[in-house]
């Protein structure tokens, strides 16, 4: 009988400190739906509003340069370190809270926390994302700002463009440095990053909306987990940073550092990124990089008048130098490496963001940028 009242006080406590834990819980679950409905609001408003976004993107871009500009200084990629921390975090929290539920009485009460936590955390790093990178999605087509007339043309147009890429292919890779293999020689990565933005400050009056102060791109250390993933580079909208997968062809990579720092300068859609890095790239005054330039862009087009016509396709690649051969072989053996079902789990995961972010073509939408190319192609050409 003495016993009693000790249970019943037991009991109580119990009850309290469910009931503590709860009303924590419904707060987060709260703040979790604001967030995601503020965040659906801002995402109606940009895209029902061009306009508004691309107002918004002006201002937002000097944002994203300083902060680029501000974590430059440290040597590695922070987004990256950052992703190592959270990662560990969220193990350590999944096993602490494990164990508390296992050895406390308010394991109803913790499970829902440990779910409000998580839902928070991924309302929090949405509403984020949508104002610092998201919005862009919705910003006027890049075509439209620079007057190109990016409509359905006959495949004699494509033709052309492929033909003039492969042109200029020929002329820059005959004359780059190469090793005793063959291989193109560029420098470093850092050698590399540091000259890729000099070439959006070379761009014409056309283009003068892509002109900024750029911090070079950074090197990731978990390159071979990227590229497991198919992953040559990715934005980091949280930090400003770019990030790039060093493990690339040398051809490649100053396209590919390029069409990151593109993102940065709110150019979010995937075609106008590659369209961009082409522009950028071409009006560099290093001949390596203006390679990269047609190198990748030639890629693209081939591939798409291969698609369309392969007698025209074959008719142009007869006509490719060894040198640029052996620049496709190396590319293509790089990414024949990692034809694996973990490079198809990342293409899908990459082809479901893209299109949850107005691209409805998904990771197809890379390869777009051939259209505008052939627009480009038409209005220099005369």
């Amino acid at each position: 009988m003495k016993e009693l009242p000790r249970i019943k006080q037991i009991g109580q406590n119990w009850s309290s400190d469910s009931l503590m834990m709860l009303s924590g819980t419904v707060f987060r679950g709260v703040a979790a739906v604001v967030l995601c409905v503020l965040t659906l609001i801002a995402r109606a408003l940009f895209s029902g509003n061009p306009s508004v976004a691309d107002g918004y993107g002006e201002l937002y871009r000097y944002v994203a340069m300083l902060l680029s500009g501000a974590l430059s200084y440290i040597p590695f990629c922070v987004a990256e370190m950052l992703l190592y921390i959270g990662i560990a975090g969220i193990v350590f929290y999944l096993g602490w809270s494990l164990f508390r539920m296992l050895t406390t009485p308010a394991r109803f009460a913790r499970g829902c926390r440990i779910a409000a936590n998580f839902g928070l955390t991924a309302a929090l790093l949405w509403f984020c994302f949508m104002l610092s990178y998201g919005f862009a999605y919705y910003s006027t087509p890049l075509a439209g700002k620079i007057s190109l007339d990016c409509q359905p043309q006959e495949v004699t147009a494509l033709y052309d463009t492929t033909l003039w890429l492969m042109d200029e292919c020929n002329a820059n890779a005959a004359m780059i440095p190469r090793d005793e293999n063959g291989s193109a020689t560029f420098g470093s990565f850092d050698a590399i990053a540091a000259r890729i933005a000099s070439g959006f400050d070379n761009l014409g009056d056309d283009y003068k909306f892509l002109r900024a102060t750029l911090a070079p791109v950074k090197r990731v250390r978990s390159w071979y987990a990227m590229s497991s993933f198919g992953i040559t580079g990715i934005y980091i909208p949280y930090t400003a940073e770019a990030a790039v997968n060093p493990d690339n062809t040398i051809p490649a990579l100053p396209f590919t550092m390029a069409h990151e720092m593109a993102h940065r300068l709110m150019i979010a859609p995937e075609d106008e990124a590659n369209f961009v890095a082409f522009v950028a790239c071409r009006a560099n005054s290093d001949r390596r990089v203006r390679y990269s330039a047609y190198f990748m862009a030639y890629r693209y087009c081939i591939n798409a008048l291969y698609a369309a016509d392969a007698d025209l396709a074959y008719d142009i690649m007869v006509r490719a130098n060894p040198q640029l051969n052996h620049d496709l072989e190396e590319l293509n053996a790089l990414i024949m490496k990692y034809e694996t079902p973990v490079k198809d789990i990342g293409t899908a995961v990459n082809d479901g963001y893209l299109k949850a972010n107005a691209q409805p073509s998904g990771v197809q939408s890379y390869g777009e940028m051939v259209d505008l190319l052939v627009a480009l192609h038409i209005k220099e050409s005369g």
